[in-house]
């Protein structure tokens, strides 16, 4: 929310993007907080726990990828497979 304010960011246009570790980051901090986050980029990182529900009122838009050659990739893939 500070940095909203800061850097006058359009608010529903935030996203929590990261690669490998910060792509389980991403998938924390947008479950958790979707008054403020509306989308997620997860490339090469997989949601740590359950899947949040998409909820009707605060969906995220959710992109996710992995590399074929990624240590993440089995974890990765069965976080799109959850998300599906």
């Amino acid at each position: 929310a500070q940095a909203i304010k800061q850097y006058a960011a359009d608010p529903a246009r935030v996203v929590a993007a990261g690669e490998g570790g910060g792509g389980v980051l991403a998938y924390v901090i947008g479950f958790a907080d979707r008054e403020h986050v509306r989308g997620i980029v997860a490339v090469n990182g997989a949601a740590a726990g359950r899947v949040a529900e998409n909820e009707p009122l605060q969906r995220l838009a959710i992109y996710a990828a992995d590399a074929a050659k990624s240590r993440f990739q089995e974890q990765s893939q069965a976080t799109i497979k959850k998300l599906r």
